[in-house]
C-alpha cells in the first residue's frame, strides 16, 4: 500500500476544504489524482490562484473579475 503523505497535507492546508483544483494539486502533489474525482464545481468564483513561479514562500495570484465574462490572474 502506498503512503499518502501529500494527501493529508492538502486536506489540512485547504481552509474549509473549498479551493480551485489548482490549489488541491499544489498541496496534494502526486496524490491529487485521488482527490480530483471527489471535487465538485460550485457557483462560487475562485479568488486566488497558486503562484506559477513560487520563490521563498507561497505567493498566490489574486483573480480579478472584470465583469465582461473574463477573469484574469494578477
Amino acid at each position: 500500500m502506498r503512503k499518502l503523505s501529500r494527501l493529508w497535507l492538502g486536506i489540512e492546508s485547504v481552509p474549509g476544504l473549498v479551493a480551485i483544483p489548482a490549489y488541491w494539486e499544489h498541496f496534494c502533489g502526486p496524490d491529487f489524482a485521488l482527490v480530483r474525482r471527489h471535487l465538485r464545481p460550485t457557483d462560487d468564483l475562485g479568488a486566488a490562484y497558486p503562484c506559477p513561479r513560487p520563490r521563498d514562500y507561497d505567493c498566490p495570484r489574486r483573480v480579478i473579475d472584470y465583469f465582461d465574462g473574463m477573469s484574469r490572474a494578477e
